[in-house]
């Protein structure tokens, strides 16, 4: 899992090195000067326009032919746009674990309704037993933090109540499904800060009525107050500092 995380880490830094030229290239050839160049994730221009560069394709809900397990959509707050994707496999019976889960894409990229994320979500909720809930959390740079974590507090006030009394938006799958005595948070990369954070929260504000029973943090993304020169050089730390800044 280390040497994965390195290797990752690794082609992303080639690819931002590899990509100013192309993104400076493409600022210029519409009048429109590169402000931040964050390759593979997005380029971010003088206007305040936004192009991403990955992570933008997204899948409908389904009955995965694979793995059985059902999905849909609901969106959780009405002001904001916030919405989740809850997984069900259809082959469990009795009352199923929850997990509430968080996506990566360095709070400013990929999505809870993309390929990447709903396969992995069909293939954990098929495995584990589990059902899952996906947050589609705001993105910086139009969104910044604290929105994401905002955005994870308002995911968790749902949950809570749906599986109470199945009141909300959206089926009462956690209702008549979930299991709210092993209530479970994760994420991966940003969606692994946004996971601790919430937990960190939650410890400190819940009324006792569904308590987080464990936290799973894959490759986390956390950072300090100053950049070591390495990932200065390779993210430009001190300009995504003005996108997001994770705690």
């Amino acid at each position: 899992m280390a040497a994965r995380a390195l290797l990752v880490s690794l082609l992303l830094a080639l690819c931002s090195a590899l990509g100013e030229g192309v993104s400076a290239l493409r600022g210029r050839g519409n009048g429109d000067a590169v402000k931040f160049d964050f390759t593979p994730f997005l380029i971010q221009y003088e206007s305040g326009r936004v192009q991403r560069l990955m992570g933008t394709s997204v899948v409908p809900p389904s009955v995965d032919a694979r793995t059985g397990v059902a999905s849909t959509d609901v969106v959780v707050d009405q002001g904001t746009g916030l919405a989740v994707r809850l997984y069900r496999p259809s082959s469990r019976r009795g009352r199923l674990p929850v997990l509430l889960y968080f996506h990566g894409g360095a709070f400013v990229g990929e999505s809870a309704f993309g390929p990447v994320y709903h396969n992995y979500l069909n293939a954990l909720a098929a495995r584990a037993g589990v059902i899952a809930v996906s947050v589609n959390y705001r993105l910086a740079p139009e969104h910044t933090l604290p929105a994401a974590y905002d955005d994870s507090w308002t995911a968790l006030q749902w949950v809570l109540s749906n599986a109470r009394n199945g009141s909300g938006y959206g089926p009462s799958w956690l209702h008549k499904h979930g299991d709210m005595s092993r209530l479970f948070v994760g994420g991966d990369s940003a969606g692994g800060n946004i996971a601790h954070n919430l937990a960190m929260r939650a410890g400190q504000q819940d009324d006792g009525r569904g308590r987080i029973k464990g936290v799973a943090l894959l490759d986390p993304y956390f950072l300090g107050g100053h950049a070591s020169p390495w990932a200065e050089r390779a993210w430009g730390l001190s300009q995504l500092f003005l996108l997001d800044t994770p705690i």
